[in-house]
């Protein structure tokens, strides 16, 4: 968007946003890079669209790979009411509501898809690689988020906090709401990311002790298989002289002492909480 025969505008837009440029602006003029940020099911949890803009106070020029993401910006500046079109830099602010808008709906996405992790890591009916995979994707996602979000409120809280005769009462007043609202967004997207961090440390400490009490229930089981094996081992050497060879009731009383041997170990196993 630009005002009717503004090509200084558009020739320093084209310079402020070529690669690598490192142009200066007046001081009216804003140059920003804006995300408009989605939730997703695939391998990238977060689609971000990127549009730059450059401003004066009453003209913008905007660009974005995405025609689909400047018709919304169009859109959302026509439809301001007369309150919020007074004021200077209104495409910008338009284009930051819109993208407040955005990681707002994000981060109310990934608090329910928190909540729905916090349950799942402590029922037993879900698959512990499924809660790890489903933690690190949540935490992708707030990763993406802030990567765009923190450059934004960054700009902003600079901008608010310079008394600026230039930006005027309705512009500062809007500046300033927006910059709370991103302010919340990434408060709630540090909470989640905590709370994710904390369902972590849990779900792979009970991993550990589910893996310790298997461990120990294979160690109780082989220990009780050992005794019959020993004892089997021992007579199956053929040696001339063994106890009970040549005794009528030797072979039942030998079969006796293993099954006693193993229901001693069995039951100081199952004292114990081995098995």
């Amino acid at each position: 968007m630009a005002g009717d025969g503004d090509a200084a505008l558009r020739q320093m837009a084209d310079s402020v946003l070529a690669p690598h440029a490192s142009a200066g602006l007046p001081d009216d003029t804003v140059a920003m890079r804006v995300a408009l940020l989605s939730l997703s099911e695939g391998d990238r949890p977060v689609r971000s669209t990127l549009v730059h803009v450059v401003a004066q106070l009453d003209r913008a020029v905007t660009t974005s790979v995405d025609r689909a993401a400047l018709e919304r910006l169009v859109a959302r500046v026509r439809s301001l009411p007369a309150s919020r079109r007074r004021g200077n830099y209104v495409v910008v602010r338009a284009l930051l509501s819109l993208a407040l808008e955005d990681v707002t709906a994000v981060s109310d996405g990934v608090t329910s898809r928190t909540a729905r992790l916090e349950n799942a890591v402590f029922s037993t009916a879900t698959d512990d690689d499924d809660n790890v995979a489903g933690i690190y994707r949540v935490k992708r996602a707030i990763a993406d988020s802030r990567r765009h979000v923190l450059p934004i409120l960054t700009r902003l809280t600079l901008i608010t906090e310079v008394d600026d005769a230039d930006l005027g009462e309705v512009t500062l007043g809007h500046l300033e709401r927006l910059e709370q609202g991103f302010r919340r967004v990434a408060d709630a997207l540090d909470t989640d990311d905590r709370l994710l961090g904390d369902m972590l440390t849990a779900q792979l400490t009970m991993v550990q002790v589910r893996q310790n009490t298997d461990m120990r229930r294979i160690s109780a089981y082989a220990a009780l298989a050992a005794v019959p094996t020993a004892v089997a081992g021992i007579y199956g050497m053929n040696f001339e002289y063994m106890p009970e060879l040549t005794w009528h009731w030797g072979y039942p009383a030998v079969m006796t002492l293993i099954a006693g041997a193993v229901a001693v170990l069995y039951r100081a196993f199952k004292r114990s909480g081995w098995l």
